[in-house]
């Protein structure tokens, strides 16, 4: 009996002896698997030490193209990349499937991750840098801001108003700047549905000075995101570099940190701006507070009366929120109506027909004794919308987006581990020659056929952080273009095009004469 006790003793201590070692190699197996096994990265350069590929991203390049930087990699590694861009290691994807993933995904695989500065600058609680909660109650208000009803009865005739206001300045032989006039046009539109701005009135241009200072350092490149230093430069030039090679490196970092130093100037002056912009915005919001406190609240019916009556806003969500909303409505919506102005220009034909739909809608209000556009004119001007839409294709205002990998994400056999950058090309998706026919013409008749694609079409981003704006962009160039065909013609001044460095810009301002059309 003693015996048959210790041959079980002896096989239990045996079995669990044979269950530790067990566990202890599994543990030893998965700890030194996972400390050796490497991800399945997409293929790609991770470029110049420590500043990557920057600056071949960002060199300049005509919208209607993918400039050199997208096509060589495209072409050498594929639609989805890796690089190193601004100091991160980052996938690039100019694949309109892994793309639409991103959009879809944000918030389970991928989370908004704007540069530092970018943040700083427009704001931490803004609908363009929140996530989660703070994102959707901003989006909420945004929506319910630019709903359709709102855009019927109450943006169109405010549109249509500030429109004639900006043309009816000009006179016949007129040269003028293109972007400095559409700015104008969306800077008085949106100032004065957020903050009952009048056109023309001295605190409106106070803001509209400020705001074009304030401007630059959201669209320009941030390479102060790189926090240079010089004596680290020197340090990764000296130990990566052969000799005969290490001048002309210095040479780029010397750059480098010049432009940085640029930078940094450009964003010290916008946050300056920002500043004296929320100063006046909080001088406003006081003086509503105390006729609302007095009983003597105004017929206001802005956005900044929103928010302090029926929204239960911070004031420093409440700044940001208007501000956000005041940029994506004015910098986006001025260089789209620039864009279609240009291409425009350069297709008589389609210029033609366009002034063709808008003769028959001005005929038809004649006929009835209308004189000021409603939504049903609005929705008469489809062969309008195919050219917006192509201008946008062409030429999309945001290339690409800014995002982060929140948790290790497996696509298509790629491991693309958590805490790298993604950049979804938007842009490069538009001018795929795959997905649309001779990509670089503009051609606003194809958008007339039900099997051109238009789920790939993404000028507005997509998935949860779609532009809210949508419809108030695609009303503002409608309704300015009705009167801009119907009153004048145009000839460009001196050769301009729209480039990518990195958000879209015409380096001349667009200069055009333009020449009084009598009815």
């Amino acid at each position: 009996m003693e015996a048959r006790i210790n041959r079980i003793d002896l096989s239990s201590f045996a079995l669990l002896l044979l269950l530790v070692l067990s566990a202890v190699l599994f543990l030893y197996a998965k700890h030194y698997g996972k400390r050796k096994s490497r991800p399945n990265l997409p293929l790609g350069s991770m470029g110049w030490p420590y500043i990557g590929e920057t600056i071949a991203f960002y060199k300049k390049h005509p919208t209607y193209s993918l400039g050199r930087y997208l096509q060589n990699r495209n072409h050498r590694y594929g639609k989805i990349f890796k690089s190193n861009i601004l100091g991160k290691p980052t996938i690039v994807s100019v694949d309109a499937e892994f793309n639409r993933f991103i959009l879809q995904n944000e918030g389970q695989f991928f989370e908004i991750s704007f540069p530092e500065t970018v943040r700083q600058i427009l704001g931490e609680q803004t609908i363009f840098t929140e996530s989660g909660e703070g994102h959707k109650e901003s989006r909420s208000i945004a929506l319910k801001f630019l709903s359709n009803d709102m855009l019927r009865t109450r943006f169109l005739p405010d549109i249509e108003q500030t429109a004639l206001l900006v043309i009816n300045e000009w006179k016949d032989g007129m040269c003028l700047s293109t972007t400095a006039e559409t700015r104008k046009f969306t800077f008085y539109m949106m100032a004065k549905n957020i903050l009952s701005m009048e056109p023309g009135k001295p605190e409106s241009e106070k803001i509209r000075k400020q705001y074009a200072t304030f401007m630059p350092g959201i669209v320009s490149i941030p390479l102060n995101s790189l926090e240079l230093n010089i004596g680290r430069l020197s340090r990764c030039i000296y130990n990566t570099c052969f000799t005969k090679k290490r001048k002309y490196i210095e040479y780029i970092y010397i750059y480098m940190a010049y432009s940085w130093e640029i930078t940094l100037l450009i964003n010290d002056l916008s946050m300056q701006s920002q500043s004296e912009i929320c100063s006046e915005i909080g001088r406003m919001a006081d003086l509503r507070m105390e006729e609302m406190r007095q009983g003597e609240m105004k017929g206001y019916n802005d956005l900044l009366c929103w928010c302090l009556t029926e929204f239960k806003l911070s004031r420093e969500k409440m700044f940001d929120l208007l501000l956000g909303i005041l940029f994506g409505g004015f910098e986006t919506t001025s260089m789209a109506l620039s864009l279609v102005i240009f291409f425009l220009g350069q297709c008589p034909k389609a210029l033609q027909e366009l002034k063709d739909e808008h003769l028959r809608i001005a005929r038809r209000k004649t006929e009835r004794g209308e004189t000021k556009l409603n939504w049903e004119d609005y929705k008469k001007m489809e062969f309008t919308e195919c050219v917006v839409k192509e201008t946008l294709r062409l030429a999309n205002v945001a290339k690409y987006l800014h995002r982060k990998v929140t948790q290790d994400v497996h696509y298509q056999g790629y491991d693309i581990p958590r805490g790298w950058k993604v950049l979804p090309v938007l842009s490069a998706v538009h001018l795929d020659g795959s997905i649309h026919k001779d990509p670089q013409e503009f051609n606003p008749w194809r958008w007339q056929h039900k099997s051109e694609n238009t789920a790939d079409m993404m000028p507005f981003g997509g998935g949860n952080r779609l532009c809210p704006g949508t419809g108030l962009v695609k009303l503002q160039l409608a309704v300015f273009l009705h009167h801009l065909v119907l009153n004048y013609r145009w000839e460009l001044v001196k050769h301009d095009e729209p480039l990518a460095f990195p958000y879209v810009e015409f380096e001349k301002g667009l200069p055009i004469q333009v020449f009084k059309i009598n009815n």
